[in-house]
């Protein structure tokens, strides 16, 4: 997703790749039981109001990939 971002970033389209980290009310992470294993290592979810707002900054002009972790 990167490389097709940063393509279409080249030809003047508009696209970003965002890597979520896990989000901490819902998801794979949440699902499997992998959010506990992460917090153990000190990795915590991603409130939704921090993903949003991750999300809008994404959004913003800028690198055609960002990565997201709370």
């Amino acid at each position: 997703m990167d490389a097709l971002a940063t393509q279409w970033r080249a030809k003047g389209l508009p696209a970003v790749s965002v890597q979520w980290g896990p989000w901490a009310e819902g998801g794979m992470a949440v699902d499997s039981g992998a959010l506990r294993h992460l917090e153990a290592q000190g990795i915590i979810g991603i409130e939704v109001d921090q993903g949003l707002l991750a999300l809008e900054l994404a959004m913003r002009p800028g690198a055609p990939a960002v990565q997201a972790m709370a």
